[in-house]
């Protein structure tokens, strides 16, 4: 097989989400342009979110950037990893949590 066909088939996978481990537990929520940006350059991020999902560490996160202004989804999708989750905050509102993630 051509090498860059493999490396289509690879990030197709990626992009379909095929190749994470079934025990894994994907979850995607919306987010802002500014986080999708500092997500994708590297920054270390961490999301507050509605702790709705039965997140844990391990888990992917997929942020769906979402535009305000026109009140859609923008199409950029970008996936990362759980690597922390804090419940138990004072500055937390009930119900809600922050996550540590960082871009696969």
């Amino acid at each position: 097989m051509k090498e860059w066909l493999k490396r289509f088939i690879e990030w197709l996978k990626k992009l379909l989400l095929l190749d994470y481990d079934e025990e894994v537990a994907v979850h995607c929520i919306k987010c802002s342009p500014e986080l999708y940006e500092d997500v994708t350059e590297g920054f270390p991020t961490f999301v507050i979110t509605k702790n709705d999902k039965g997140y844990e560490p391990g888990d992917y996160l997929v942020l769906k950037e979402y535009d305000a202004e026109l009140e859609a989804l923008t199409g950029r999708t970008v996936r990362t990893s759980i690597m922390c989750i804090e419940e138990e905050n004072e500055g937390l509102k009930p119900g809600y949590c922050v996550l540590g993630i960082e871009e696969d």
